[in-house]
């Protein structure tokens, strides 16, 4: 298989080092009692892993019989050449494993080795999504790797142990609660390994390592964890250990910083407090970390979702058609009126928005309009706008060719995110969604927000200093350490997710405390260049110390934290 078809499929084979970790960590949780052990990988590709479980029992003097699947004949012939020289039983099998356990009678293993192809929602396709989840029995969004976890218990004999590797993202998202949920009430995790963006494969996702036993009867209320992401921290450069090999550092799970090839890295170890919720991330801190954030819940007593509402940006999925840098040459020529700035994610910064330069964003055009029933934003009515509609007209072609649009019972020209159109006059606070450092910035301008971004309003009757507050707060570095520690979604590059799941959850002071109202100030007093950036942000900081170290009273009564 070519590499562009093995990426389009999901399939990313596992390099020989990490192999050899999966199969030792895999050996650990299988009974100590059995004379042989039957070894599953059901998705093998061209053998590494299996080859991997052959090599190590072989070292040890230990019995096994290997079973493999894949679609690929081609991949599967390298694996057959592999494991003849072991000395093995093997049998690798031509087919689909998620449809051989649909029709599964007898066939059972002690152990299941596995890298499952990655394959998001979107790229399978609504009709397969939807009846790979009817039958392993799965609700919500899914991907591919789910199912192949949902299919394992009933292959595995009780007790039987998993080393698997998945997508990290199942930590940190909601879509990923379905594999938590499974997970928790279908095995004991041993050991839980985030290699986050150590880059020790090339795979698009940032994978981790999951090492456990069946076991549907106890319910477990942590995991330990290990993880080890890229470093950016240069104030420890006298503590870092220089080291020549990455997979010594995770092989026996040491922490610290350390240096390899001239990249940084720093491991932790430490427990998951599993929350009674499955659409609550796993937050993997330290026994430390833990406390400060908890520290902070409570200290703080609300969360932003108490005051706000946070919105995603516009999704128009034919940005060529809406957005343009200039519309002053296009034709035929939209009318005026339905055209505004956009704000996007490549003009970010911190605290406020560049509107010096406002004439060099981008233009939208907006052909919706406030809805009057169910809908918050309608479709306007083309025959009120006959130049907007001779433009649409001339991008008929591509724009209902967006089936999803019109399955969704919608006009073919419609954006298909939208927003109510009310919203954009209203003060809020617009940041990217991908970003290196929090980038919350206040708008009064009434700007569209790009589909890249996010935004937050007042919910009705909420004093305006909030926004104040609110962007004094998110863009502070103890919020970046609380997003660190409790939604830990770091991407490569050393970027971190902003997106409404967690800034929503943000912990937020009540107004009346008079450090709130300082907060408030000092924004106010950069907004107006009264303070310098670095003025501001430090007296920020000593705010939040003094509500954090409980320093003075909170001048409020009745803050729980809500989530």
């Amino acid at each position: 298989m070519k590499t562009n078809e093995k990426k389009q499929n999901g399939i990313v084979y596992t390099p020989k080092p990490l192999a050899d970790f999966l199969s030792e960590k895999l050996f650990k949780v299988l009974k100590k009692d059995k004379k042989s052990y039957r070894i599953l990988d059901p998705a093998c590709g061209e053998g590494e892993l299996l080859e991997s479980i052959a090599r190590y029992a072989k070292a040890k003097g230990i019995i096994v019989e290997l079973f493999g699947f894949d679609t690929d004949n081609r991949a599967l012939l390298v694996a057959d050449n592999r494991l003849q020289k072991y000395g093995y039983k093997f049998q690798l099998n031509n087919s689909d494993f998620l449809e051989f356990c649909l029709n599964n009678i007898d066939f059972s293993v002690d152990g299941v080795i596995a890298n499952p192809p990655y394959v998001r929602t979107q790229a399978l396709g609504d009709e397969v999504s939807k009846k790979l989840a009817r039958n392993f029995h799965l609700s919500g969004k899914i991907d591919l790797y789910q199912v192949f976890y949902a299919a394992l218990p009933s292959v595995l004999n009780e007790n039987g142990g998993i080393s698997v590797i998945t997508s990290n993202k199942f930590l940190t998202n909601k879509t990923g609660g379905v594999l938590r949920k499974l997970l928790i009430e279908n095995f004991y995790i041993d050991f839980l390994v985030d290699l986050g963006d150590t880059k020790l494969f090339d795979a698009a996702v940032l994978p981790a390592v999951i090492v456990g036993k069946k076991d549907s009867k106890v319910r477990q209320p942590i995991i330990n964890f290990y993880k080890i992401y890229e470093s950016n921290d240069d104030k420890r450069e006298e503590k870092v250990e220089k080291l020549n090999d990455i997979y010594s550092v995770i092989k026996f799970e040491r922490t610290g910083y350390f240096n390899i090839e001239n990249q940084k890295y720093h491991a932790t170890k430490g427990r998951i407090n599993i929350p009674e919720n499955f659409k609550d991330v796993w937050a993997l801190a330290t026994d430390e970390e833990y406390k400060w954030a908890l520290n902070m819940k409570a200290c703080f007593g609300s969360t932003i979702s108490s005051f706000g509402k946070v919105r995603v940006g516009i999704k128009t999925t034919a940005d060529n058609v809406f957005i343009r840098n200039t519309w002053e040459t296009v034709e035929p020529h939209p009318d005026n009126e339905l055209i505004h700035p956009l704000y996007s994610a490549k003009k970010s910064r911190r605290w406020f928005i560049d509107t010096i330069n406002i004439e060099k964003l981008d233009k939208i055009l907006y052909p919706m309009q406030a809805g009057n029933g169910r809908r918050k934003a309608e479709p306007i009515k083309l025959e009120n706008y006959p130049k907007t509609k001779a433009y649409l007209e001339a991008n008929y072609e591509q724009l209902s060719k967006r089936s999803y649009v019109i399955k969704a019972g919608r006009e073919w020209f419609e954006i298909w995110v939208p927003q109510d159109p009310k919203l954009w006059s209203q003060a809020k606070i617009i940041f990217p969604d991908i970003s290196e450092e929090p980038k919350f910035m206040i708008d009064l301008d009434g700007m569209y927000v790009d589909g890249n971004c996010y935004w937050i309003t007042l919910n009705e009757g909420v004093p305006v200093d909030y926004l104040y507050l609110i962007v004094g707060v998110a863009n502070s570095r103890a919020m970046q350490r609380f997003h660190s520690i409790m939604f830990q979604n770091k991407l490569y590059s050393n970027k971190f997710r902003f997106i409404s799941q967690y800034v929503e959850k943000y912990p937020m002071p009540n107004l009346n405390r008079k450090e709130s109202k300082n907060i408030v100030r000092i924004v106010k007093a950069l907004l107006s260049c009264k303070l310098t950036q670095m003025e501001a942000e430090k007296q920020i900081e000593n705010e939040i110390s003094r509500i954090l170290d409980g320093d003075s009273d909170r001048h409020s009564t009745g803050q729980q934290s809500l989530f």
